[in-house]
């Protein structure tokens, strides 16, 4: 069973708390305001503070119900999304190349049609007339 990271929790007399306004030595015990099952304070420096389920001693009956609990219908990303970054980008246009390997210019994508390698091709209108590559 999964669950969300809190950032309010209630205290064992009701109160809620807020995450950001405990201390960090702080020795209380915190339920979670849904299911009442115990909670433990993470402080880290990456994620910040946030509260999580004990799953050591969740109580299995109110932790299916939850508000909470991560279920299987809830992907964390979206494969709609992924696709419409996808088809955004298009296809790669066809371009003037400049071959330094082949001496060649050629049309088409980065990867040359003679020697069939991309390391040593640039665009024509980055190439400068001595021979090297404008910045």
């Amino acid at each position: 069973m999964q669950f969300k990271k809190l950032r309010e929790a209630c205290t064992l007399s009701g109160e809620r708390v807020h995450v950001d306004t405990l201390l960090p030595d702080h020795t209380v015990d915190y339920y979670c305001g849904d299911c009442h099952n115990r909670l433990t304070l993470h402080v880290t420096h990456t994620k910040g503070r946030y509260f999580e389920h004990d799953l050591e001693q969740v109580d299995i009956k109110t932790a299916q119900d939850c508000c909470y609990r991560l279920t299987q219908r809830e992907p964390h990303t979206s494969p709609n999304i992924e696709w419409q970054f996808v088809l955004a980008l298009g296809y790669p246009a066809s371009q003037p190349y400049f071959c330094a390997l082949c001496d060649k210019e050629y049309e088409g994508l980065k990867t040359c049609p003679d020697c069939k390698s991309h390391i040593y091709t640039t665009e024509v209108s980055l190439r400068d007339c001595s021979g090297g590559v404008l910045k």
